[in-house]
């Protein structure tokens, strides 16, 4: 299976990610959805509007846990 396949079984309508959020906790800082599969490196994606931007904060905390 490839991981393209697995991330599309296993989340959520990208769309729907701030709606299905938004029903636990306040989104309002939660503009962009991240692209697990088209993310790479410093250049993140939307997964909503399928924009590419370059990672200036470095996901310096969040990274470690796990991105691509």
């Amino acid at each position: 299976m490839l991981v393209s396949e697995l991330f599309s079984k296993a989340l959520p309508n990208p769309e729907s990610v701030r709606d299905t959020l938004g029903r636990h906790l306040l989104t309002d800082g939660y503009s962009m959805v991240l692209d697990m599969v088209e993310s790479q490196g410093i250049y993140l994606r939307d997964a909503v509007t399928g924009k590419q931007y370059v990672d200036l904060f470095t996901f310096y905390a969040s990274n470690p846990l796990g991105m691509n």
